[in-house]
């Protein structure tokens, strides 16, 4: 009788023990079934006509997207290109019709004209700078050069904070790269862009333009529209970016940066920080500065010092144009607050304010995560505390779902409502 009684608890636990695993299981599947992966979107549905299809572009109409970020596949005389976020997206659909204004400034006598001009500058004058192009540079760009050792994409130490797309030394000290701004300016593009065949155009017509062409009434450079992307709390910086040298340009962001009580080291990592474009830099630093009434603005440059990829400078410059709207337009801001590892801002009335330029929030695991985490650390410092999450797209009917349950109050397509 003993051996069939513990047999029987032996076949009892054995059983509890295989409901509980099965238990778990099925709990753990339940779970991950929770969790969204981002179908395939179409441009068609996402964006507006005109962003779809142009007189230099067509967007394919298969569109994925991260959790947060759409990814674009666009094709143009120029071939395919790869962008992730509709802020890019709708930036380099302006710099593909400048381009295509380039193109044709490339085909008039003008241009000819420019560049045999530039054939027999570098014969005579100009000589020096193509025989003996190290001694010249030395000589005329003395304190330039610079280089950094890279820590995760941030960079530090001392030197030039010179980023990959504000040319070469050569072209810098003969004058080309300020050309390059001036016709930046013309077509309204940005003259630091990372996109590589406006940079191309750019160069060709700014190097005949150096050397004496002069454009005349030929009905171009006059694409529709401030440059997009160059945005500031004061609309853009696009003259700045475009009349400024990026040495002053920096001294000029220091400046302001030294103003908001900024420390030094934290500048230093900032403006070193090359997975920025000067022009992001400025942006950055000029929507922060129009927020005079906002303190603990280091937090975001220090937020901002992390950022390890182009696409994440991108994002944060966007960001911070957000938040400079935020407090102009819907709700007064009183700081920016940290939480962990993650920057956010604080009303006058101590509501919590996320502003992010997300294109379609999906309910992935990644950001399942990242909000339970932000949302507990909120609550562990104010239970009671108001939190608004600001987005420039949409949220998918899941994630609203889940957001609304955590207690966040929900603001989609926020620029678009203050414009109307």
């Amino acid at each position: 009788m003993d051996g069939l009684a513990s047999q029987k608890k032996d076949y009892d636990l054995m059983k509890k023990t295989l409901l509980i695993l099965l238990l778990l299981l099925s709990t753990a599947v339940l779970a991950e079934s929770d969790y969204e992966t981002p179908p395939d979107l179409k441009a068609s549905d996402v964006l507006p006509p005109e962003m779809v299809v142009g007189p230099n572009h067509k967007v394919e109409e298969k569109v994925e997207n991260d959790g947060f970020l759409n990814h674009y596949v666009v094709n143009s005389k120029w071939g395919q290109l790869e962008m992730v976020s509709t802020a890019t997206l709708r930036k380099r659909i302006h710099e593909l019709n400048a381009m295509a204004e380039m193109e044709q400034l490339k085909g008039t006598k003008e241009f000819k004209n420019g560049v045999e001009q530039m054939a027999g500058k570098l014969a005579s004058g100009g000589k020096n700078l193509v025989t003996h192009p190290v001694k010249s540079v030395k000589k005329i760009g003395k304190g330039i050069g610079g280089v950094f050792k890279s820590i995760g994409g941030v960079f530090s130490g001392k030197g030039s904070e010179r980023g990959s797309t504000e040319g070469n030394t050569l072209e810098r000290v003969s004058g080309f790269s300020k050309t390059e701004r001036q016709y930046a300016q013309r077509f309204d593009v940005d003259p630091y862009s990372r996109n590589e065949l406006l940079q191309k155009e750019l160069s060709d017509v700014s190097k005949a333009g150096f050397l004496g062409s002069t454009i005349t009434s030929l009905g171009l450079g006059q694409v529709a529209g401030r440059a997009a992307g160059l945005v500031s709390a004061a609309g853009d910086v696009s003259d700045l970016v475009h009349t400024t040298p990026p040495d002053k340009l920096r001294e000029i962001n220091r400046k302001k940066l030294e103003e908001m009580e900024v420390d030094d080291d934290v500048i230093d990592l900032f403006t070193k920080n090359t997975n920025f474009t000067i022009t992001e830099q400025t942006a950055i630093v000029s929507a922060l500065s129009q927020m005079t009434e906002v303190k603990q603005r280091e937090d975001f440059v220090k937020f901002a010092v992390l950022t390890d990829t182009p696409v994440l400078a991108d994002f944060r410059t966007v960001q911070a144009h957000l938040y400079s709207v935020y407090t102009e337009k819907w709700q007064k801001l009183d700081q920016f607050v940290q939480y962990g590892e993650l920057s956010c801002a604080q009303a006058v009335d101590g509501t919590v304010v996320v502003a992010a330029p997300v294109d379609t929030l999906f309910w992935t695991e990644q950001i399942a995560d990242h909000m339970t985490t932000l949302n507990g650390a909120i609550l562990e410092t104010d239970p009671k505390a108001r939190r608004v999450l600001w987005i420039a797209g949409d949220f998918s009917t899941q994630a609203e779902a889940e957001l609304k349950a955590l207690g966040w109050e929900l603001r989609p397509r926020a620029l678009e409502k203050i414009q109307e």
